[in-house]
């Protein structure tokens, strides 16, 4: 995943200078331009107990203006990162029964899907030492920690023969209001943990219907060994699945 680090263009850095930026529609570039200029702001206040959904509600908004732009699927995501850096700026939109968990693993909540199905807001609630299991995903993701702090751990799968595995790529700590982004088929396996001694929770925006799929998930990887080195093996790479509801 990449991390967007306090403003929105660092998450465009990665573009060389042969490659021009993707044309932005108007609702995009005014996603971008009012994220960098509250940028500055943190994240760290403390969580009120009474709601106000106008916060959500622009950001729904903001998403379907951004869709029906027809933007390509990199530059809507980056666009989505931005409006959902700057929804979390708020701290007093998500429902208390939004941010309860489960005892033995993280809990999911379904938030909002799209009338067409083309996106969901999902909320993953996580206590201390709950972590996913290795997965990949049916398409693009968009992650804001809302409070607490998760661990994401990278991987890659390699095959060697008849025999696949796992190899750490590396992993990163999200703090409240960072934002990440992940497009497939690039870094798109992935385990998640809450790291932290409180409770953790995130805001996932999916190009999918969770509501009709259950979860985001496309594959575990758990039975696979993991090494530290791929050696002479060979990448595998992702491809999308055919599953009904996926973007």
């Amino acid at each position: 995943m990449q991390v967007l680090r306090g403003k929105v263009t660092a998450a465009l850095e990665g573009r060389t200078a042969t490659r021009p930026p993707p044309r932005l529609g108007p609702a995009t570039r005014e996603i971008l331009l009012r994220h960098q200029r509250h940028s500055g702001r943190r994240h760290h206040k403390e969580r009120k107990t009474v709601t106000n959904q106008e916060p959500f509600a622009r950001f729904i908004r903001s998403v379907e203006a951004m869709r029906e732009e027809g933007q390509a699927e990199a530059p809507l995501v980056r666009a989505v990162a931005g409006a959902l850096a700057e929804l979390l700026e708020e701290h007093v939109w998500l429902r208390p029964e939004h941010t309860q968990g489960f005892p033995d693993r993280y809990r999911q909540h379904v938030v909002h899907v799209a009338p067409d199905g083309a996106f969901s807001v999902v909320a993953l609630v996580w206590l201390p030492g709950q972590k996913t299991p290795i997965h990949d995903h049916v398409t693009w993701c968009v992650v804001g920690v809302y409070d607490g702090e998760e661990e994401e751990i990278r991987y890659r799968l390699y095959e060697d023969g008849e025999r696949r595995f796992l190899v750490p790529e590396g992993s990163q700590k999200t703090q409240p209001g960072q934002v990440t982004t992940l497009v497939p088929p690039e870094e798109d396996i992935h385990q998640v943990s809450n790291v932290g001694k409180g409770k953790a929770i995130s805001i996932h925006v999916y190009g999918a219907d969770i509501g009709k799929l259950g979860s985001s998930i496309n594959r575990t990887f758990g039975h696979l060994p993991i090494l530290p080195f791929p050696g002479g093996a060979r990448r595998v790479r992702w491809s999308r699945p055919s599953v009904p509801g996926a973007a």
